[in-house]
């Protein structure tokens, strides 16, 4: 890579911190399994006394959850555990709603199985609140499941990716029903211990919270409504939702991003099998369309947990330079993993933001950051 492209990465992210676009960033890019920049830029917290941020200070990873839910998922179909042209009510018997029962797991791990996540709390809200109101996340966790179960689908399976972290909140329950063992659990077993993610976890520990990075009151996905924690609150640190619960550090993302440009392998340790890996970066929604909340694309480009690089463009959500087929996932924030297996290169973007577009894109550089490091390599 070269050197003086990658200067100008870490020189950008000090620039924005210190022009105050955001008021904290870790970086962290490797090329062929080797780290060639991997600094922190900003504040831990809000406020004119607080320290440093550190390379291993702690970020929720927001909707990166996600690929880490899928990869639990496809370690299940790789045991024999469960098929994902199975139909969803083979796993969740008390999925009843209207057209529900035509979901199979395929649609799940692709944002497509019809529900509207908008819908939902339009329709709930109110009664969800009185569990925000109260903080009690186990109990707020347990009664959007139990709704979530009747709610009919908004649009045939298989025909629209609606993006939907509610729906995602439903493959930790699967996990869990056919091992017997809690999502946690089984997080730290096929996924952490093995990749050597020791600043990993699912409900923050007690001495752990003062390595959480804090925003400012008002930032973006810092409110708390319905089946929405709210980034920063104790509910969000308690969550273990396979949907957005994990907080992690840039080296853990990184590693867990390494082990897919591996194939599956992570040192010593085979995570995934090459067929799963596959199966999980490659397109799984050809000709379908998207919905991103409020927008819109003609092509949802979206494998198993990943968002995959393709020809639809995104106002804000990625760079213009990581090759077709590279995958992705943003989270809410200000949290970006992506891999591009044509150029090796694991990038880590974790950052806060400070905006929002009305349309929930995210007013973030991570995209400029994308561009500069891919225009890096130099073979």
């Amino acid at each position: 890579m070269l050197p003086e492209r990658v200067a100008r990465a870490r020189d950008l992210c000090a620039e924005w911190v210190k022009s105050g676009h955001t008021p904290a960033i870790v970086a962290l890019v490797a090329r062929r399994g080797v780290v060639v920049l991997h600094e922190a830029f900003g504040a831990l917290r809000p406020g004119p006394d607080a320290s440093a941020l550190r390379r291993d200070s702690l970020f929720p990873m927001s909707s990166i959850t996600k690929p880490m839910a899928a990869s639990v998922l496809m370690t299940l179909v790789e045991d024999g555990l469960i098929g994902l042209n199975r139909p969803l009510v083979d796993y969740l018997p008390e999925i009843s709603g209207e057209g529900t029962g035509e979901i199979l797991l395929h649609h799940v791990l692709t944002h497509t199985a019809g529900y509207d996540d908008f819908a939902f709390v339009n329709a709930h809200a109110d009664e969800l609140q009185e569990f925000i109101e109260r903080g009690d996340v186990g109990a707020l966790r347990r009664e959007t499941l139990r709704r979530l179960y009747s709610t009919p689908v908004q649009t045939a399976p298989g025909a629209v990716m609606n993006y939907s972290p509610l729906t995602y909140m439903l493959l930790g329950e699967i996990a869990q029903r056919v091992t017997g063992r809690s999502f946690p659990e089984l997080v730290q077993e096929r996924l952490f211990d093995p990749l050597g993610m020791g600043d990993s976890v699912l409900a923050v520990p007690d001495a752990l919270r003062g390595r959480v990075v804090k925003r400012p009151a008002g930032a973006p996905w810092t409110w708390q409504r319905a089946f929405l924690t709210g980034i920063d609150s104790r509910m969000c640190e308690d969550d273990v939702n396979s949907s957005g619960g994990v907080f992690s550090t840039a080296r853990d993302a990184a590693a867990f991003g390494q082990m897919f440009l591996n194939g599956g392998g992570y040192g010593s340790a085979r995570v995934l099998s090459h067929a799963g890996v596959e199966a999980m970066t490659r397109n799984q929604t050809p000709g379908v369309p998207a919905h991103m909340g409020e927008t819109a694309g003609k092509q949802a480009s979206y494998g198993y947990g990943w968002f995959i690089q393709s020809h639809e463009k995104w106002r804000y959500w990625d760079g213009s330079l990581p090759s077709l087929g590279s995958f992705h996932h943003q989270g809410a924030g200000g949290v970006l993993l992506w891999v591009d297996p044509a150029r090796e290169i694991v990038g880590v973007y974790l950052s806060v933001d400070l905006a929002a577009t009305p349309e929930l894109e995210p007013l973030w550089n991570a995209d400029l950051f994308q561009n500069v490091v891919t225009a890096a390599v130099a073979d």
